[in-house]
């Protein structure tokens, strides 16, 4: 009897993502090398339930077979949302001169932080679209739910590398992941904290890397500067005994 997957499991999925029938997504080596040649394919670990991928794959992972492949169609409003005009703006063609820019129809550009595809380029005014590239569009899965997951360490590290984006160095003590590293760290585990609580179910704290060992050379050096002393104090106390005797 084959193995379904529930609500709250940790999964291991193999995916290809389609819009409009062109794949835009995956993590099978030699399908991703057909989008980008130097794009390296990873793991893809998902707690079922918590939205680590977007709401429509989530919400159909549950009650599938484990080993089983499945393809799925996801509405706009459970993928990349509907198209919003509110996010069609026009810009004075001077503000992109200002930074060097010469915008052309098609390309990609980054405005706040934001994805924005220029639209049209006319006269003194730019059009931009700030829509998700693939909002509107029914998105089309194939995926293969490979395993369920069960080793608390292997989570812990898939769900850093979702929410860091690069391995980090952790370590498992009772309800905390302790996770070390640089000063500059602590700031992004601290913003990060809760969203890893309500993943994995544990307490987020931070290790500086170095400290455990600065903390030894302390004491040691404390260690030393006592047998000093007392070493001092015992000279001090034979210097003492030796005045009083030729007193």
């Amino acid at each position: 009897m084959s193995e379904k997957v529930a609500k709250g499991d940790f999964v291991e999925i193999e995916y290809e993502a389609f819009a409009n029938g062109k794949l835009f997504d995956t993590n099978i080596p030699e399908k991703l090398k057909e989008i980008n040649p130097n794009a390296k394919a990873e793991k893809t670990i998902v707690r079922v339930g918590k939205e680590m991928v977007i709401e429509g794959l989530d919400k159909r992972l549950e009650g599938k077979d484990v080993g089983k492949e499945y393809e799925v169609e996801i509405p706009p409003s459970e993928a990349f949302g509907t198209r919003d005009r509110a996010l069609i703006k026009t810009i004075p063609l001077a503000l992109f001169k200002q930074h060097n820019l010469s915008p052309r129809a098609g390309m990609t550009l980054t405005i706040d932080g934001m994805p924005a595809r220029v639209v049209a380029v006319s006269g003194a005014r730019v059009t931009i679209d700030l829509n998700n590239p693939l909002a509107g569009k029914d998105i089309t899965y194939k995926i293969k739910i490979k395993r369920k997951l069960s080793d608390e360490k292997e989570i812990v590290s898939a769900v850093l590398l979702y929410l860091f984006r690069k391995p980090l160095e952790f370590e498992l003590s009772g309800e905390k992941v302790i996770v070390k590293g640089e000063k500059p760290l602590s700031y992004f585990v601290e913003a990060l904290k809760p969203r890893f609580k309500e993943i994995v179910g544990k307490e987020l704290s931070f290790s500086e890397s170095g400290q455990e060992k600065s903390g030894l050379e302390s004491k040691d050096s404390g260690e030393e500067t006592d047998s000093q002393s007392e070493k001092d104090d015992k000279t001090s106390g034979t210097g003492q005994e030796q005045n009083q005797s030729s007193a």
